[in-house]
């Protein structure tokens, strides 16, 4: 039997399971979208941060004259792929020795990834970022390994008074859902790729 002023009993369970799956539904689309922002929020940091460096790097210049002496001068990004955190550099050679002394090297900027952001990709990543070459790449950070400070065995990026790379590479960014990638080329450019799990490939974001 029907109340007319109000619901039946089944009525009522059928409107609350509609509105416990809506609820569910929008919950789940709100931490996607959460999701998807927070990973491109530290790409786009990542990427804000390398082209500061480089601006820097080229203010900074390569040569500067102290006390009649030449000396020489370069910019390094340093990843500590373990600690998911990045520091960028500045050495001057006072001595002019070309030694890599810890008193000529001066700390410029430091971050570490957030938002469970690591230097990492997803599995099925098969060619190297962001112009599809190869196989799988073997590094999150593909970075030459330079052992003298303040790379101290990790991987670098070196700037000169430029801009440009003594040597290109891409730093791999993932989230475990979604993986970005960051290539740096020798002529100092940045490009940021998403992998495409549907495709199979590397398309250009920025």
């Amino acid at each position: 039997m029907v109340n007319k002023k109000g619901f039946t009993l089944i009525e009522m369970v059928v409107l609350l399971s509609i509105i416990s799956i809506l609820f569910g539904i929008a919950i789940y689309s709100y931490k996607t979208i959460n999701r998807k922002y927070s990973i491109k929020q530290e790409v786009y940091k990542l990427y804000d941060d390398l082209k500061y460096i480089q601006t820097l790097a080229v203010n900074l210049g390569a040569h500067s004259v102290v006390n009649g002496k030449l000396i020489e001068k370069m910019v390094y990004v340093v990843f500590d792929e373990d600690q998911n955190s990045y520091f960028a550099y500045k050495w001057e050679d006072f001595d002019n020795d070309k030694d890599f002394d810890s008193n000529e090297i001066e700390l410029l900027l430091s971050n570490k990834l957030k938002n469970k952001v690591t230097f990492s990709k997803l599995s099925g990543v098969n060619k190297s970022a962001c112009y599809n070459n190869g196989t799988s790449p073997s590094k999150d950070v593909s970075f030459n390994i330079i052992d003298h400070i303040p790379c101290n065995g990790k991987s670098c990026l070196e700037m000169d008074d430029y801009g440009f790379a003594i040597n290109n590479g891409s730093i791999y960014l993932s989230d475990g859902f979604e993986s970005y990638a960051i290539s740096v080329s020798k002529a100092g450019n940045f490009r940021i790729c998403r992998w495409d799990d549907k495709l199979k490939q590397w398309q250009f974001y920025y």
